[in-house]
Parts: structure tokens; sequence; C-alpha cells
């Protein structure tokens, strides 16, 4: 009991103290696969430190659960990505101070030796790199465009796209080099205007010996762009030769032997392209010589890989030759050797009776062999006014052997088109269809129209639902 009018103290309990937590950086968490490339402990033991992001953060009242609750922040997350990109380039370039390292340093190092040993040009390496640099520069600038469409009508000529060269697909030079030849008054006059500190070095040797003023005779750098265009011609157009769709297999000895004499004949001729030659009349001798000196290098280095990739004196296609009846017919040992190429079996009676067909052909053949038109064309002639069985069935074989893989390729370039993002519900039967058309059906939109007239049945088809089941 209290005494009277000594105030009343309530009977709380105390408060009970709350424990607070200090975790401690725990060792083990180096451990996990999610953290170890990342994490690492601080001088403070309850801090932790991410050397990608480069802080540090407080693990004392949350422990393991502030590391998961870092490495799931938006910047953690940015910079792990861009380090998995970093790794992969990482391991693209050879290590520091690794043998891999050495050997690239030996290689830039023997380049550079090369060069000087043999007195050869860097200008001779940087046609390629010149197209690129040409190209970048007004790819992804519309202010660089215009600037060159005022070029163009500063010099009177009519603006063409600079083309693109994808390295990887060395062809597509010559249509890049093409084009910029074409525009190459506009360009040197855009860069010039651009000055040396704007403009790429690269381009700056094709161009900046023209400061003062635009040449019209082409320069010394020059002339390297003319004959590398000129020697990419020559492969363009025997190229594009090879990948005909009517082409046969008895032509291509012929191509690869004619491309071959290109080179030597221009080789031995010092011919580096008609404007080229002219130009190297304007320079004094020690230039022209060094041209020359580069020029032939490059004719030697490509005849020497066609002769390496293409056997010119034991070759299959040599025998195959012999069978396009352009000037003779083939011999009895060379049809012979063919028929051994392709897997067939003769035997000896086989053989005289193949005799007696070669002398066939040799009558038959002053009617058509000189005439203008294809070696199938030339023994279809024949073979529906003589029957020689076997004959026929050694030229059979042969002519249906493929030139190369350029058809099936074109195939599969224009299923791409067919077969796209927008049109990808199309089933194979249709895409099947569009690609018969487009390969198989040679007439013109107006030729195919005409043709129609007379086909009832198909018209009828096309107006009701036996359309989608109708084959042509």
């Amino acid at each position: 009991m209290s005494d009277e009018g000594e105030a009343e103290t309530p009977n709380t309990p105390p408060k009970k103290k709350v424990k607070t937590r200090n975790c401690q950086f725990n060792k083990d968490w180096l451990e996990n696969p999610n953290y170890n490339k990342w994490l690492a402990n601080d001088k403070d033991v309850n801090m932790a430190r991410c050397t990608m992001c480069k802080i540090t953060f407080n693990v004392k009242y949350d422990g393991v659960k502030a590391v998961k609750s870092h490495s799931g922040t938006a910047r953690h997350l940015n910079l792990e990505k861009a380090s998995k990109m970093c790794d992969v380039m990482t391991k693209f370039f050879a290590p520091k101070d690794s043998k891999e390292s050495h050997l690239v340093t030996m290689a830039e190092i023997s380049k550079t030796f090369h060069c000087v040993k043999h007195g050869l040009s860097y200008l001779s390496t940087d046609c390629e790199s010149l197209v690129l640099k040409v190209f970048n520069s007004f790819n992804c600038s519309a202010k660089n465009v215009a600037n060159l469409k005022e070029c163009f009508q500063f010099v009177q000529q009519e603006y063409h796209q600079v083309l693109r060269h994808i390295p990887v697909r060395w062809l597509s030079l010559f249509q890049a080099l093409d084009r910029l030849l074409l525009n190459w008054n506009a360009i040197k006059a855009y860069f010039l205007q651009q000055g040396a500190e704007n403009c790429d070095r690269i381009i700056w040797k094709f161009v900046g010996d023209q400061e003062d003023q635009l040449s019209d005779q082409p320069t010394f750098a020059e002339c390297y762009i003319y004959f590398v265009h000129n020697v990419l011609f020559i492969f363009q157009s025997s190229i594009k030769t090879l990948e005909q769709s009517h082409l046969v297999i008895t032509d291509v000895y012929e191509i690869m032997s004619g491309l071959r004499d290109k080179l030597k004949r221009r080789k031995e001729d010092l011919f580096f392209g008609f404007k080229t030659n002219q130009a190297l009349a304007n320079f004094t001798s020690n230039l022209k010589l060094k041209f020359q000196e580069e020029a032939v290098q490059v004719y030697n280095r490509a005849i020497e890989y066609l002769e390496k990739w293409f056997d010119f004196e034991n070759n299959v296609f040599l025998l195959f030759k012999s069978l396009n009846l352009k000037g003779r017919i083939p011999e009895l040992n060379e049809v012979i050797l063919i028929a051994s190429h392709i897997g067939m079996d003769l035997q000896d009676a086989d053989g005289d009776s193949l005799y007696e067909e070669l002398s066939l052909l040799q009558n038959a053949s002053p009617s058509f062999i000189n005439q203008d038109i294809s070696v199938a064309e030339k023994w279809c002639i024949f073979f529906k006014r003589v029957e020689v069985p076997i004959l026929r069935n050694v030229v059979q074989m042969v002519l249906s052997i493929p030139c190369s893989n350029a058809y099936v390729e074109r195939i599969f370039s224009i299923m791409n088109q067919l077969w796209n993002d927008d049109r990808n519900k199309l089933s194979v039967e249709m895409v099947k269809a569009e690609l018969c058309i487009r390969s198989n059906i040679q007439l013109s939109c107006s030729e195919f129209y005409s043709s129609l007239s007379d086909k009832a049945e198909l018209l009828k088809s096309a107006k009701s639902n036996t359309k989608y089941h109708f084959k042509f």
C-alpha cells in the first residue's frame, strides 16, 4: 500500500532489448558459381565488394541475402551482360605474352619486312580498305550524303549510291569498286573539302596529292584502284560464265585455261589496263618500275592460285573437253578413258562397237560441228540421225554432271526471299510450287499470258476450288 497523496506508478514490465544482427563476410560465398566471378571480401568484415560494379555494400544485417540482392540490381545486370560479351572478344584475341601473341607479332613484323625488302607499297593492300572507308563515311550520315550530292552537282555528274563491299565475299569488291570509280570525281571533291584532319588517313592516301587541284589524269595512287578493278573484272567475267545455268561440264576446262592464259598474256605484255598503262607513261621511271613489279607479283600470285587448285595437266575436265565438238570429234582412247572415269565398264565388244559409232560421228559431223549452237544441241542433232547407244550413254552421263553448285545456291537464295518473316506460314508445297515457277518456266509475263488462251482446263480450274490441286 502506498501512502495517501503519493502518486501511483503503473506496474509495467521493462522493454526487452532487440538483438541486432552482426553478419560478417563468409568466404564460403566465394565458392558459389553465381558470385565467385565478381564477389570479393573487404577490409571491413561487415562489408563485401563487387569487382564488376567497383563498389562495396553492407552485409552486416542481411548476410548472403544482401549479396543476392546486389546481384539483381539493374546496374550489375548490365555490367554482367557486357562482361560476357567482353569475354568473347578476349577469347578472340591472343592473350598478352602468350605463344599465340608472339606468333601474331611475328606475322605483322614479317609483313612489314616483306614490303620493305621488295619495295612494295602499302597502297596495293589498301584498295579494299578504301572501299569500306568510303562506304562507312556515307552509310549512317544523311548530312554527309547531302554534302556528297552537292559535290556531284559541282562536277556535273549524276548521283549514284556508294555500294558496300562484304569482306567475306571478295567478289563483291568488283561491284563496289566499279561504283566507286563511277563516282570517283565527286567523292574526291567531297573528301578534299573535308581536309586531311577530318578525312580518314587511308582515303587521304588516294586523294591527298590533289589537295591543291583536281587532276584529270589518274594519279599514281589511283593507278592501283584502276589496276585492281581491271584484274577483278577478269575473274568476275570468268566466274559469271561458270555460274551460267546452261553451262555444261565439257566447257569448264576451256574457261579455266582461258582465264590463266589471259593473266599470263597480261603479265608478259606488262598490260595493267589501258587507262593504267596510259597514266604510268606520265610518271618517273622509278615509280613506273615500282608499280610494274607489284602488278606482276599480283599476276604471279593469281596464276599460282589457279594452278594450285585446278590441275591443268592431269585433269578429268581436260578429257571431258574432247566431247565439246568444237573443231574436232573425240578419239576412241579419250572416250574409253571418260567411260572409266564415270564408272562405265566397257567390254571388248563394246570397244569395237564404239569405234564404229565414232566413225559414224566423223561422217556426220561436218553438217553441224561448226554451227553456232550449244554442245548439247550438236549431240542431239547427231543422236536423232544415228543410233549409237554406247556413245549416247557416255555423252548423257557426262553432260548431266553439274559444273558447280551455283544453281543450287541460287535456289536457296530465292527460297529465302519467298519464305521470309512476312510469309512464314507458307506450306512446303506452296514454296516448292513458287520455286518451280521461278526456276523452270522461262516465259516472260506477256508470253505466259498469251499461252493461257489455249489452256481451257487450267482456266476452268482457276475459277474453282480445284485450282489448289491443279498441276500445271
